[in-house]
């Protein structure tokens, strides 16, 4: 099943990499919460749980990054529902021929 179809080709080595991750990364947590796994609002205080921060600029990242095609420094959460309350989770995004 394809959760998120990427409409460009490629993702820029720009700023705008982190806008396009944070949009793909945000449909999936909105499809994960239809189904009842997560909560994009917290039920007590009604406040949104879906946070998103690009910590490292595109013009920042190593040179060793930048030749590899590598994006550092994308960090989001959202809550998870059910028996646990809070999940931190880190995630990772590889290229489908590595």
């Amino acid at each position: 099943m394809t959760v998120f179809r990427n409409p460009l080709s490629k993702v820029p080595y720009t700023d705008d990499a982190a806008k396009i991750v944070r949009g793909l990364i945000y449909k999936v947590c909105e499809r994960a919460s239809k189904w009842g796994a997560l909560a994009m609002t917290d039920p007590e205080t009604k406040k949104p749980t879906f946070s998103f921060k690009a910590t490292t600029k595109a013009v920042d990242q190593a040179s060793a990054d930048i030749s590899a095609r590598v994006f550092r420094g994308i960090e989001w959460s959202v809550l998870r529902t059910g028996a646990v309350h809070k999940f931190y989770i880190n995630g990772t995004l590889t290229d489908a021929g590595a």
